[in-house]
């Protein structure tokens, strides 16, 4: 009466379904109709008529599904801008503008973000988000501070580029502004601080003798730094008119 309907039950439910002979490459297809008793004989009966309508029309009706499943799929993915995304945007950018080395940096911090956090669509990254990865890193505050400066460059790029809307923040730009700062250097797990004195005569008597092996710039500032006590963007600021001979 109806050649490939077929009422397939289970322990839990009754299913219609058409099973064909698919007119593209001759293999068995089936596709569902629906649930009975929700889709009574007469209902799987019409559908199947039409199903089978189409497919001696030359269609494959589940094959068709399945590539519309599959090219749904794809555009949602395409459709999902992640960090990482943005990431490798802002880098495809970023080569031939800066020095080899410094890209090769940029290019190392950004691989090394976490997995979790790069495969987030970047417009979900919240101010706390963008926190809790910076502050992770504290105890390498030169590290983190770069990668704070590169994130916020990544961002720049995709609100210019119009793939984050107007209204997604730059945390990057915001957050922990001026507190990503070295300490100085980390011995037995203890910082030591900085350590600012003046040079003892020793030191002055190994250092003088090798002023000359530096370029006449260096060795100029150096000399004014020692005679003055100025910090070396005071020297190279400093001005004719005020230095005095004495």
């Amino acid at each position: 009466m109806a050649p490939g309907l077929r009422l397939v039950a289970t322990e839990t439910r009754r299913t219609w379904v058409y099973r064909y002979k698919s007119p593209v490459d001759g293999r068995m297809r089936q596709t569902k109709i629906g649930n009975w008793p929700a889709v009574g004989f007469a209902a799987a009966l019409a559908a199947w008529q039409q199903l089978k309508d189409r497919r001696d029309a030359g269609a494959d009706h589940a094959a068709e599904k399945r590539a519309k499943r599959r090219e749904s799929k794809a555009r949602s993915v395409a459709a999902r801008f992640t960090v990482r995304r943005a990431c490798d945007d802002f880098l495809r950018d970023y080569v031939g503008t800066v020095a080899t080395k410094t890209y090769r940096e940029a290019e190392r911090l950004l691989a090394a973000l976490p997995e979790d956090f790069a495969a987030r669509e970047a417009a979900t990254i919240t101010r706390a988000n963008a926190f809790d990865l910076l502050d992770a890193m504290r105890s390498t505050p030169v590290q983190a501070a770069s990668v704070r400066r590169l994130l916020g460059a990544v961002w720049d790029r995709a609100l210019d580029a119009g793939r984050l809307g107007p209204e997604v923040p730059n945390w990057w730009r915001q957050i922990l502004r001026g507190k990503l700062q070295s300490k100085g250097k980390i011995v037995d797990g203890e910082h030591q601080g900085v350590e600012k004195r003046a040079l003892s005569e020793v030191e002055l008597d190994k250092l003088l003798p090798w002023l000359p092996n530096f370029t006449r710039d260096v060795e100029d500032a150096l000399t004014l730094m020692l005679w003055t006590a100025c910090r070396g963007a005071e020297v190279v600021s400093m001005r004719a008119e005020e230095i005095a001979e004495e």
